[in-house]
């Protein structure tokens, strides 16, 4: 299965609540630059600053800046960069800016989980729960039309779709998780890259996700990504940044579920993938829903299944998937021996973990797929 794992973030930025974030936003998200073009990277030099620089975290087009870094630097195109350099390589053959009419048959649809119009003017906060709901105000998981590229776009920018599987997510994860190897033991990126990429940079600026002040998402509107979606870690402090993933420092109080230490990539085509070193765990999700976040908890319900089936069955059974509650003292015990085991990468969870590898395979039917590798 072809998802779709990155695009369309122009749709997101609008949500600020403060005014002038809005506005700022809003210029960023107008420039679209495409990356290469120099012209086009002029024009977003002028688009002032929400916050200088270690003073304010938004989440924003800061991954086109960097691509347009690479082509200014290299010489060369951003797609004939990251083929020589990481998908060659890690033998990421599915992963690309477009499909090939071939596998065109692959690529599940994208759904909407809310109408259009109330999605615009108040989000999901009408959808009711994802339990079948229909009606205009509920959810709906609409079929949505969508354009795929059957060759490479002649130029790329914020907007440009990417698309991928989940085993060829798995391989990119498998190989941070070795510290920059291919499985035959060849080296894509420096152990030193690999370090920033996958560990909090934030405590070394003195903040944190949690700091209101720090994180501008703190102040976005109420049911928008920023304020909904466990990934922005909008009063988490349980959770960091690394250099484009996200990291958990503490999982008492992140949103995102995973030992101390799991770093996780996604994006805004509702396709994620986390690993968890201390269990030598990578686990990939793709539910392809707009937007997003309109399932906000999906991870957590989905680790309570994997988490739990790495503990005995007598045990799991008292460990929350996300759809149950817990109750009595016995729960309580487990969950706080689950949680000294995630933290600390010790307790039964702590002993197990088999060696690493790639692999895994999207789940058959439904709207996305997942897949896990240990």
């Amino acid at each position: 299965m072809l998802t779709h794992t990155w695009g369309f973030p122009g749709k997101f930025y609008v949500q600020s609540g403060n005014a002038e974030t809005r506005f700022l936003d809003g210029m960023a998200a107008t420039c679209h630059p495409r990356i290469g073009n120099d012209a086009d990277f002029e024009k977003l030099v002028e688009v002032p600053l929400i916050g200088q620089p270690g003073h304010c975290y938004r989440d924003s087009i800061s991954s086109s800046v960097i691509g347009h870094i690479i082509c200014r630097i290299t010489g060369r195109s951003l797609p004939d960069v990251v083929h020589e350099r990481i998908l060659a390589p890690l033998g990421m053959a599915d992963t690309d800016w477009c499909v090939p009419s071939a596998k065109q048959s692959r690529v599940p649809s994208m759904y909407d989980a809310a109408p259009w119009l109330t999605n615009r003017l108040w989000g999901t906060s009408l959808t009711g729960e994802h339990a079948g709901h229909t009606s205009w105000l509920g959810w709906v998981a609409k079929e949505s039309q969508r354009h795929l590229p059957a060759s490479l776009p002649a130029e790329i920018s914020d907007e440009t779709s990417m698309y991928s599987t989940a085993t060829d997510q798995l391989l990119f994860h498998s190989m941070l998780m070795s510290g920059g190897l291919t499985a035959s033991g060849k080296r894509v990126i420096s152990p030193e890259s690999v370090g920033l990429m996958t560990t909090d940079q934030l405590s070394g600026l003195g903040h944190g996700l949690a700091d209101v002040k720090f994180n501008s998402h703190s102040n976005d509107k109420a049911n928008s990504s920023g304020k909904l979606s466990p990934q922005f870690g909008a009063s988490a402090a349980g959770q960091g940044n690394g250099l484009g993933m996200q990291v958990v420092t503490r999982p008492l109080n992140s949103r995102l579920a995973g030992s101390k230490g799991t770093f996780s990539s996604w994006s805004f085509g509702g396709t994620e993938c986390w690993s968890d070193p201390s269990l030598e765990l990578s686990v990939f999700v793709g539910t392809q829903l707009s937007p997003f976040w309109a399932v906000p908890e999906l991870r957590q319900e989905l680790a309570g299944a994997v988490y739990g089936a790495l503990v005995p069955t007598a045990a799991a059974k008292h460990l929350a998937s996300g759809q149950t509650e817990q109750s009595g003292a016995m729960g309580n015990m487990m969950n706080m021996m689950m949680m000294m085991s995630m933290m600390g990468g010790g307790g039964m969870m702590g002993m197990g973990g088999a060696a690493g590898g790639a692999g895994g395979a999207p789940a058959a039917g439904g709207t996305g797929g997942a897949g896990v590798t240990t």
